[in-house]
């Protein structure tokens, strides 16, 4: 459905970043993620990375550990993720950066 995913991924967008539910924010990123490209999935789950709940946090760095070098565009977002109260989300966002390989170091040094 990737190619095709257009039509679906608005609706997951605007719920994943504004449904008062948590629940729904995490489920809609990981649907994201799983029905568009990397490059229309990425920026997404970036957002993902600053919401309130640490169970949505954790599913955008987990999908973003996933995608490994393909989510170096949000090298910078899992780099400050890095600072998370929540130690699981930290660890996700650490796993993602050691996966996106160099062009995480630039991040990092900063």
């Amino acid at each position: 459905m990737k190619g095709d995913a257009a039509a679906t991924l608005q609706p997951l967008a605007t719920a994943a970043v504004s449904d008062p539910d948590p629940k729904v924010r995490a489920a809609s990123l990981a649907a994201a993620a799983q029905i568009a490209t990397p490059k229309d999935s990425v920026n997404l789950l970036a957002k993902g990375l600053d919401d309130r709940e640490a169970g949505v946090r954790l599913v955008a760095a987990a999908r973003l550990r996933q995608l490994g070098p393909l989510a170096a565009p949000t090298a910078k977002e899992l780099a400050n993720t890095l600072a998370d109260p929540d130690d699981s989300v930290a660890e996700a966002a650490a796993e993602g950066l050691i996966r996106i390989g160099s062009p995480a170091v630039e991040p990092l040094a900063n």
